[in-house]
């Protein structure tokens, strides 16, 4: 994600146009790839969207994770704490073994 580099040198509402497409990228990826944890995984960790949510404040990126959260929340349990991510690295907390069952 480079929204970052982007919210350095831009306002909330130019970034929001990219944002309100990426939202609706998402809806979609929820009804056909309903299963998706790991880029839910992904945009969560602590130097995704949370990150970019406390840093810049722009309304969108607060957004974007309430939604990302939201579809996150109505996957079935199975698929969620597979892993997480820090700031440096991604995390197992299952096992190769364990998300096969």
């Amino acid at each position: 994600m480079h929204y970052e580099g982007m919210a350095q040198f831009s306002e909330d509402k130019e970034i929001e146009k990219l944002i309100t497409k990426f939202k609706m990228t998402l809806m979609k990826r929820e009804k056909t790839a309903p299963y998706n944890y790991q880029e839910y995984e992904l945009l969560k960790g602590k130097n995704a969207l949370p990150f970019l949510a406390e840093r810049y404040h722009y309304t969108c990126f607060n957004e974007l994770l309430k939604q990302v959260n939201e579809q996150n929340e109505r996957m079935p349990n199975e698929f969620k704490g597979h892993f997480t991510t820090d700031e440096e690295e991604i995390i197992t907390i299952r096992t190769q073994v364990k998300i096969q069952q």
